[in-house]
């Protein structure tokens, strides 16, 4: 899941989520961000993922899909 959907680029300029299947990778910025291949940010990664920052910087890399979205309060 996903924080800060809400104030992503994406939500901004599409006034929704990304669909299920959009390709996302996962980005070093200030944060762990999902970004689509356009580079728009989709949300950060909760901070229990940080570690992955690490690996990033060592070169590894992640992408993946959407699965599905929800609007509103996780559950």
């Amino acid at each position: 899941m996903l924080e800060d959907v809400g104030q992503s680029d994406y939500f901004k300029r599409h006034g929704t989520l990304p669909s299920a299947k959009t390709q996302l990778a996962i980005v070093h910025a200030k944060r762990l961000v999902a970004r689509t291949t356009n580079g728009e940010s989709v949300g950060n990664l909760p901070t229990s993922y940080n570690y992955l920052a690490g690996c990033i910087n060592d070169g590894w890399s992640y992408v993946g899909l959407v699965l599905t979205t929800t609007q509103g309060p996780p559950e």
